[in-house]
């Protein structure tokens, strides 16, 4: 009965908005008279103010259509959101992620007649979503919901940014003055990299005359999970190790969960590990500081430098860029290449090559689910997603130039604007609504340095060095996973194992276990197994591939 009724609420504003004036798809207008929708996003802090950014604005004189934002800041991002679902009071539109659950719930919130099937929408209202899913039918089937119905519009990502997360950064100063001295070259080995740590422990790196102040090596603790800790890129030189979107475990060709977490090689990776930490070169901070913390430590003027190297998914996790030429910048860091372990081991693991983040939903509150479609749909157009990918409009924050690009081209994308920690013409990557990033759109940008974003680094990182080194261990991004009885055990599951795998690997690092005792790491493989880790990975395999 709940279905049928969602179903017939829907069917009624469909008939309802098909008596508005309103614009022909991909014809602006959309209405001749103002029109308000309520939208539902998290708000990045880096944004000054999204009721009067240039984007808003200028998208309001565009298209007639007001907003009025329920706007969440991203630490209480989920709670906002569940709080609006369980209100009953919902906006017209929910820009919120699946990235991390399973897209199943979608099912359940169609079914409680919260949001509406998409699919009648795009294909005669829109002009940009649906073109790019005609030409795409691999991303509509991935979409599609088992009952053939399609709930959220979704983001696209080539595996770019996102796709290697697991990285150290490295000062080039510092390596620079490390290379010159030893005449050694940048590790490419655990052996050297624990070396290059040595040196930097052990010398006056930023000249203030204190031997003591220097952290060779740094990280954090609230997106460990996203290569925030250096355990994850530095195990990944003795075995596979993922951070994301399930630690500790990775999707095989056979579509079967595994783990490596009870293997002799991952023992000799937290050896090594705590190794760097009784030296003195991994900073103790790395296992209790929060991100705004870490980044304070980085984010720092040049002669002030501390870290030496850290761990970061990509540059805006790993400092904040003030624009200020006096400090360190995203450009004064550069990657590592995966290092190889003493067994000759190396590699990092990827996600998929392409990723859908889910996201976009039109809720039964919507008076007019057409005009909701038609203000949505510009956001997948070439203009609007690159209004998002490069940061504001074209010919005034950034044009094309006569300058190579990373794909070798003549002309590139280039910023005209020296960006500061806080902007008020865009809505960055990730958190607004929309926008589909390739490799084409990347490799257009200049290869000079002066466009500064996170992604350029990430790219030449993954596209250079790393590409012959990525596995794509991943689990799947889209999981129509129905079963709430199997979700349930999943998530409980998945929070018990990440906890005591944690608190364990930790506690192996720092010295409150003894890695290198047998009965220690016994201890440690036999509560896995009372746990029951094998049926945690059946679990996991049941809930990813279906099996």
């Amino acid at each position: 009965m709940k279905k049928f009724l969602s179903l017939t609420l829907a069917l009624l504003m469909l008939a309802a908005s098909a008596s508005a004036e309103i614009s022909a798809p991909g014809e602006y207008p959309i209405v001749d008279e103002t029109a308000e929708l309520s939208v539902f996003m998290g708000a990045r802090q880096d944004v000054e103010d999204y009721h009067t950014n240039l984007l808003t604005t200028w998208y309001e004189d565009k298209t007639n259509v007001h907003i009025n934002w329920q706007l969440s800041n991203p630490t209480e991002l989920n709670q906002n959101y569940n709080l609006s679902l369980a209100s009953g009071d919902y906006p017209d539109i929910y820009v919120y992620s699946y990235e991390t659950s399973s897209a199943g719930e979608l099912l359940t919130l169609a079914s409680d007649g919260v949001i509406i099937p998409l699919n009648d929408l795009i294909d005669n209202h829109t002009v940009y979503i649906k073109q790019y899913l005609d030409e795409h039918p691999e991303i509509r089937e991935q979409i599609t919901a088992p009952d053939g119905n399609i709930y959220s519009l979704y983001t696209i990502l080539a595996n770019v940014e996102y796709g290697v997360m697991l990285k150290l950064w490295v000062y080039k100063p510092w390596l620079q003055e490390y290379m010159e001295a030893t005449g050694n070259p940048k590790p490419t080995t655990t052996a050297e990299y624990e070396e290059m740590l040595i040196y930097f422990r052990d010398h006056d790196m930023n000249g203030n005359g204190d031997t003591t102040d220097e952290v060779p090596l740094s990280g954090n603790y609230q997106y460990w999970d996203q290569g925030s800790d250096p355990m994850l890129f530095l195990m990944n030189a003795f075995t596979m190790c993922n951070g994301q979107p399930t630690p500790f475990v990775y999707g095989t060709e056979d579509n079967t969960v595994e783990t490596t977490v009870t293997t002799d090689e991952f023992r000799q990776g937290l050896q090594y590990i705590h190794n760097l930490y009784a030296e003195g070169l991994l900073g103790e901070e790395t296992y209790v500081q929060d991100l705004n913390t870490y980044r304070s430590t980085t984010t720092v003027p040049k002669d002030q430098v501390v870290v030496g190297s850290a761990a970061a998914p990509s540059a805006f996790r790993l400092l904040t860029y003030t624009g200020d030429p006096t400090f360190a910048g995203w450009e004064d860091y550069e990657c590592l290449e995966p290092l190889e372990g003493p067994n000759g081991y190396k590699g990092v693991p990827s996600a998929e090559d392409t990723r859908i983040i889910l996201r976009g939903t039109i809720t039964t509150a919507c008076e007019d689910p057409v005009l909701a479609i038609r203000w949505l749909d510009w956001y997948w157009s070439d203009e609007g997603s690159l209004w998002t990918l490069y940061q504001g409009q074209e010919g005034v924050h950034w044009d094309w130039v006569d300058e190579v690009s990373y794909a070798g081209d003549p002309k590139s994308v280039k910023s005209l604007v020296q960006w500061g920690s806080t902007q008020n013409i865009y809505y960055p990557t990730g958190w607004g609504i929309g926008y589909l990033k390739d490799m084409k759109a990347i490799t257009a940008k200049a290869v000079s340095e002066t466009f500064k974003d996170t992604t350029l680094a990430t790219l030449y990182n993954r596209d250079t060095f790393m590409s012959g080194y990525i596995f794509p261990r991943s689990t799947p991004s889209t999981v129509w996973c129905t079963d709430s009885d199997l979700i349930t055990e999943k998530a409980e599951l998945d929070t018990l194992f990440k906890n005591y795998i944690i608190q364990s690997t930790t506690e192996f690092i720092i010295g409150v276990k003894d890695i290198k005792s047998d009965d220690d790491w016994n201890a440690f493989v036999d509560e896995l197994g009372r746990m029951n880790l094998t049926h945690y990975l059946d679990v996991l395999t049941a809930y990813y591939y279906g099996t």
